[in-house]
Parts: C-alpha cells; sequence; structure tokens
C-alpha cells in the first residue's frame, strides 16, 4: 500500500490506542500500523481488549475476526484450552477469538512454542523456494543475479535476525542450499555439480562477499549468530533503558542467569551465539583481557561482546549515564566479518583450495583492490587534476549487482553471454557454443577455460568480437550521462600504426599544461596465457598484464598527443573487470566534473541508484561507484562476447520492449531505465 498512507492511519489512531491502554498499566501494548499486540494477564488482556475494541468503533473501524489470535504459553502443555477461557469470552461476546493453542504468527514472525515455529519455518522455507523456478526464466543475467542477491538471499536474514539459532539453524541451511541449487541451475552446471570440485569451489565463490572477489550471495547460516546476538543486544538496551523495564521481570527472563539450557529461549539463544562469536576470535566482557584485547595480525583489535547482565543492569542508569557511558554492543556486521574471517567453512581460501595455481591468482585478482587517487608520480598525466589527493578508490569487479542499470542499450547482459562470462570468472568449464566450432581458425582446439579465444587473434579478427566497440559506447554514454562532453577522437595520431587510427574516447577536461582535452584509448585484456608455442604454458597467470600494456600505451602515444596539447591516458581493463589504477583515476576525474540542473539536481544521474553502505556528503563518489560498475560491466560483457563468438565488429543489443506508453505524459520522463527503479520489467508493448 501506500507509505504515506500507512503514516496517516497511525498518526490518527495511535493517540486513541495509548489513552486506552494508560488505563491499565499491567498490560502491555505494541502497535504497528494496524497490528496492535497486548501483552499481560489474561482478564486485564481482554479487558483491554474491550476497551480498544469500543475505541476503534467510533473511529468507524472494526477488528478482522480472522487476526484476532490468542497464545497463553502456561497452556501450550494442554490438549484443551481450561474452562476459565470459555468463562472470559462469555464475559465478552462481541470480541472475536480465535485461540492458538501452540501459538501464531506475528509480523511474519512465529511467537509460540520450539515446535510450532519450526514448522512454521518449513512453511516459509517453502515459499522463498518456490519462487526460484519462475525467478529462473528471467532472460537478462543482470536482472537475475540483482534478484538473487539482494531480494531472494535477503529474506531469511529477517527471520534468522529474530529467532533463536536453535530455530532459525536449519531454516538457513534449508534456504541456503536451495539458493545456490538454483543459481547453479541457471549457470548450467551439471546435475551432480556438488560431486565436481571445480564447481563446489565456484559455487563457494559465489557465496564470497565482493571484497573477497565473490558474488555476495552471502549465505544465512553465517550470519544466525552475530545476526541474533546483534538483535537481542539491542533489544537487551531498548528495555533497559527505557520505562519498559519496569514490566519485565530480569530474573525470568534469564538476564542474570548465563546457563545456556535454563532461563528464557531468547536468552538461552543469546548465549549460544554469543559463544559461537567468540569462538571465531571475540573476547567475552568477563574475559581477564577483554579490557585492552591484543591486536589482530591486520593491526585491529577483535570485539568484545557485552554479556546480558550488562546490557540489562539491575538499576536503569541515569541520563547522565547514558551520555556518558552509553551501552554498547558490537555491530553486526563487524560480528559476521569476524566469522567469515576465522570460521574454516566460510574461508576464501576454499574457493580455490585443491586447484591449480591458477585458480589462486584468480580468486586473489578479482578480490578488492584500493589505490590512492593522486597519482605516485606527480608527472602523471592526470597530476595537475589530482596532485596529492589521498581519496582511496576501491573496486570489486562484480560491484555492478549492486548498481541500479544506467542504460537499457548497454548495461543489458543476455542470459548466455552472463554465463559463459561468470563461468570464466569461476573457473568452471564454458557451456558448449553450438553455433561456435570447436576448433580456431589457427587450427587450435578451443580450451574450456576460454583463454584460446580471449588470446588468439585469428579467432577475434575473424567473426568472433571482442567487445571493444561496445564497451567503448557505454563509456561515451557514462561521460554524457554527468554532464561531461564526450565523444569518439577526432584526432589523428602519427602515433598509432595504420593511417587515420584515431584513440577511442575524448573527455572534454582541461588538464592544463597536459592538455585541453583528455583522450582515453581503451584495451581489455586478458591476463591468462592463450597463445603458445607450448600448449602447457597455456592458462599461465601473467600478473602484470595490465600494467604492461597501459606502459606500453602511455610510451607509445602520450608524448605524440602532447604535441597536440592532448592528455593521453590509456584506459585498461581486464576480462574479469578489473580496472588499472590510471583507468580507476580517470573515472574519479570524470566523476568530479559532474553538472547540477537549475534545482540542484543532478542532470541524468541519481546517486541513490548506487546501493553502497557508504554514505558520502560529496556525490562525486556515488558518480564515481556508477561510473565504475559500468566499467566493469562493460567489460565483463566484452569478455563474453569473445566467449560466444559474437560476430560484426560492433555489438548492437536489440531494443527492449516498451516499459510505459509514451503518449502518457506521466511517464515521458521514464521511459530511460535509468529512471526505473530495481527490478522494474517492461509492462507491455512490441515483443
Amino acid at each position: 500500500g501506500d507509505v504515506m498512507g500507512s503514516l496517516g492511519f497511525a498518526l490518527a489512531t495511535f493517540p486513541y490506542i495509548g489513552r486506552a491502554l494508560a488505563q491499565d498499566l499491567k498490560v502491555l501494548g505494541f502497535s504497528l500500523v494496524d497490528n496492535t499486540v497486548l501483552v499481560g494477564p489474561l482478564r486485564n488482556v481482554f479487558a483491554m481488549y474491550a476497551r480498544l475494541e469500543q475505541v476503534l468503533v467510533s473511529l468507524n473501524l472494526r477488528l478482522q475476526p480472522r487476526d484476532c489470535l490468542l497464545y497463553v504459553p502456561a497452556w501450550a502443555h494442554l490438549k484443551e484450552a481450561p474452562q476459565v477461557l470459555e468463562e472470559i469470552c462469555a464475559q465478552y461476546p462481541r470480541l472475536p477469538v480465535q485461540y492458538r493453542a501452540q501459538g501464531f504468527p506475528l509480523l511474519g514472525l512465529p511467537i509460540g512454542t520450539h515446535a510450532f515455529s519450526t514448522q512454521y519455518l518449513k512453511g516459509v522455507a517453502a515459499k522463498i523456494i518456490k519462487t526460484l523456478d519462475p525467478i529462473g526464466t528471467v532472460p537478462d543475467g543482470r536482472i537475475y543475479a540483482q534478484i538473487m542477491l539482494q531480494c531472494v538471499n535477503l529474506r531469511p536474514l529477517y527471520y534468522i535476525r529474530n529467532l533463536p539459532p536453535a530455530i532459525s539453524l536449519p531454516f538457513a541451511r534449508q534456504c541456503d542450499n536451495a539458493i545456490i541449487d538454483a543459481f547453479a541451475r541457471y549457470l548450467s552446471f551439471p546435475d551432480d555439480w556438488r560431486t565436481l570440485p571445480a564447481y563446489v569451489r565456484a559455487a563457494h565463490q559465489l557465496r564470497l562477499g565482493m571484497r573477497q572477489g565473490g558474488a555476495g550471495l552471502t549465505p544465512g547460516e553465517m550470519s544466525v549468530h552475530s545476526g541474533f546476538f546483534a538483535s537481542t543486544a539491542s533489544t537487551l538496551i531498548c528495555i533497559s533503558t527505557t520505562t519498559l523495564r519496569e514490566y519485565v521481570d530480569r530474573t525470568s527472563l534469564g538476564v542474570t542467569n548465563p546457563c545456556p539450557d535454563k532461563g528464557h529461549s531468547i536468552l538461552r539463544g543469546f548465549t549460544v551465539a554469543r559463544n559461537e562469536v567468540a569462538a571465531c576470535g571475540a573476547f567475552k566482557e568477563e574475559d581477564n583481557n577483554a579490557l585492552v584485547p591484543p591486536k589482530l595480525p591486520d593491526g585491529s583489535r577483535p570485539l568484545v561482546l557485552p554479556r546480558a547482565a550488562t546490557l540489562f543492569p539491575e538499576q536503569r542508569p541515569s541520563e547522565d549515564e547514558l551520555r556518558v557511558n552509553p551501552p554498547w554492543a558490537p555491530a553486526q556486521r563487524n560480528m559476521t566479518k569476524l566469522v567469515r574471517t576465522h570460521d574454516p567453512a566460510y574461508a576464501t581460501g576454499r574457493a580455490y583450495d585443491g586447484g591449480s595455481e591458477y585458480d589462486k591468482a584468480r580468486v586473489c585478482h578479482v578480490a578488492q583492490s584500493v589505490t590512492k587517487a593522486g597519482p605516485p608520480d606527480l608527472g602523471d598525466p592526470l597530476g595537475p587534476l589530482l596532485g596529492k589527493d589521498g581519496t582511496e578508490l576501491a573496486q570489486a569487479p562484480l560491484s555492478w549487482l549492486k548498481v541500479v542499470a544506467g542504460s537499457r542499450k548497454f548495461d543489458a547482459f543476455p542470459r548466455g553471454p552472463f554465463v559463459a562470462f561468470l563461468s570464466m570468472y569461476l573457473g568452471v568449464p564454458i557451456p558448449a557454443q553450438p553455433h561456435l566450432k570447436p576448433e580456431c581458425k589457427c587450427k587450435v582446439f578451443f580450451d574450456d577455460a576460454g583463454h584460446h579465444r580471449m588470446s588468439c587473434p585469428k579467432h577475434f579478427k575473424s567473426g568472433a568480437i571482442r567487445g571493444h566497440d561496445a564497451l567503448v559506447q557505454s563509456l561515451i554514454d557514462m561521460g554524457l550521462s554527468i554532464g561531461v562532453t564526450t565523444s569518439g577522437s577526432r584526432h589523428d595520431v602519427p602515433s598509432h600504426r595504420t593511417v587515420g587510427k584515431r584513440a577511442d574516447i575524448c573527455f572534454d577536461v582541461d588538464v592544463g599544461q597536459q592538455g585541453k582535452q583528455i583522450i582515453g584509448d581503451v584495451s581489455v585484456r586478458h591476463p591468462v596465457q592463450g597463445v603458445s608455442q607450448g600448449a602447457s604454458t597455456v592458462g599461465t597467470w601473467l600478473p602484470t598484464a595490465l600494467s604492461q600494456r597501459a606502459s606500453a600505451k602511455l610510451t607509445k602515444h602520450r608524448q605524440a598527443y602532447k604535441s597536440m596539447d592532448l592528455c593521453f591516458v590509456p584506459m585498461v581493463v581486464s576480462t574479469f573487470g578489473v580496472l588499472h589504477d590510471d583507468f580507476l583515476r580517470l573515472l574519479w576525474v570524470i566523476a568530479g566534473q559532474y553538472t547540477v540542473d537549475e534545482d540542484e539536481t543532478t542532470a541524468q544521474v541519481n546517486p541513490s541508484e548506487v546501493r553502497d553502505r557508504a554514505a558520502h556528503d560529496d556525490p562525486r563518489h556515488h558518480f564515481f561507484y556508477k561510473m565504475r560498475a559500468r566499467a566493469a560491466l562493460g567489460a565483463a560483457r566484452a569478455a563474453s562476447m569473445r566467449l560466444v563468438g559474437i560476430p560484426g565488429t560492433v555489438h548492437y543489443i536489440r531494443p527492449p520492449r516498451r516499459l510505459y506508453d509514451p503518449s502518457d505524459p506521466m511517464f515521458r520522463t521514464f521511459t530511460a531505465l535509468n529512471g526505473l527503479p530495481l527490478g522494474a520489467f517492461p509492462l507491455g508493448g512490441e515483443a
């Protein structure tokens, strides 16, 4: 429904509900929009229920009988409700009540016995699994991966954070297995992939965070203990620092009893979660060395986990105490990171353990890298614009999965090419392409990893496109989208071998003495030996491939362009989507040239399109993320074009179906994909 409508409903009804609840402080009431929960002695709860029913009638509202549920924990072991319930219900004949002996769902969460909660989560898991096959029919690989990453994979986390590990752990494992199986089917993994080491390593890499070189498809099982500890710690802090503590018995809750087999199930789960996180390297508050924990190898200090009694002290802290020394608990993301780092089940090494040296080099190559915006050599072409800028420019090849598509023409990634690229990225055999002959024009059979297709001149110069032109077009569109005059280079330079040969892109940015325009020359480099006299060297990793290509271009063309008052910058990117440092710096320069409209909003790019955790006041960071994602995606598409052998010299994507009726004035400004939210799909139009 309408968000503002829900807000208006809450603002209109909550004052009346609050006044009714104030008439009996033995009953606690919690309301979220049109959901209200009453907790307290049974007779008091029914009396309050009657008052609220009268309030609702006065507001011209009515109760929904099917949602008026009653659960009494003390009666959970009884086969039938006691006689007292019938007597109370007889006193309030107008009140609809449905008794639930084992519990009921509240806001999607099961409230009740262990058996009820477990059975309820099985139903939730079945619903999640049921959606996987329909989602698997999405023809665009990028959209499919984004739905799986940002929608399906996040859905179990709601239950994981709010239910004890004993209940949520089996649920998380069931969902994790179903999600990774669905992704494997989409990528054309064989049915028995779990018995094949290469595919097992690939599945684990998909589960790694993007900073570790994965796709960010984080397993829910990894977040079970850190999520529940963080959620429960926040709840205890809220209770202990507000008037809610007057209605909660610390002893019956189990705050003072650290034994995990006694007390309330929530506190038992809290203790179990705390112990598991501590086993991964965190310190408990009561440890002798917790006050000054030793530093870890990376220079940071391990997390310290507070006790329940510290979060919920016996006496409510004063306002001054809360200001000086507020209750604290480590953030969930920090604890999850600790679990990922120390638990062998989630180690990065599992993505290449048992594989070749190539597998290890590949995973290390696609892990997040960071460089300074300011070049190490002030004589660098971009030195005058960057100087000693200390901004850290980070990149992870698959970060474009967290960015809303900016162009329906250049950001589409059909399933076939997407599967081919991700197979190369994950180090598994590339599915057979029926339209490709098994043998190259140089009389060498194509390898399953795709290295020969990436490197052989006879292959990519005669029919199978490298995707270079498509990447250039995408980068030109990228520059124009933030208001920088960008076009193909119009300058003939003698340093190019062929007559009339030009560089690829011209950015209208003044670099002072270095040149009045920036000229970029794009190169998509495969950092693996693909063509060799000896077959044994094919598949050898080339760690300096990008820097060598950039240095060669700079040495060859820099002075020739400088003599024409132009600034030349090589734009080198690997086929895995890793940009050379100079390419990143160029994007940082272009991002700083963004223009704004009169109403101080950007012309075409919306910073909110970027799903990035860090918040920046300077929109330049968001534009940089957007352009970095566009460049990495363009390189991925270029690599896929080599792999699947798309013919032609320029790759034009088939125009998509119309998103909205262009004759409708309400939607004229939203005909481009960058005006739509993530997950928008065509509503009709041409086939």
